[in-house]
């Protein structure tokens, strides 16, 4: 029986066309925005999508966009 996806929550976020984004600080500071849960990060040309086991909330994901759109 195939086990079922523990990253079911998906955050796209889309990039500022003016953004300056630098994956590798980005990943630490969502790493501190996320405290100790866990995620995974990919990154194409139209944003960032960031995977977790529960549900971000608003404030974090708005946090988030500021940070990603910096």
């Amino acid at each position: 029986m195939a086990r079922k996806s523990e990253w079911k929550y998906t955050t796209h976020i889309p990039y500022d066309k003016d953004s300056s984004f630098d994956e590798w600080k980005a990943t630490q500071q969502i790493s501190t925005i996320l405290g100790a849960r866990n995620f995974k990060m990919a990154e194409n040309d139209t944003g960032c999508t960031i995977r977790t086991k529960d549900e971000l909330s608003k404030e974090t994901v708005a946090k988030l966009t500021r940070l990603i759109n910096e």
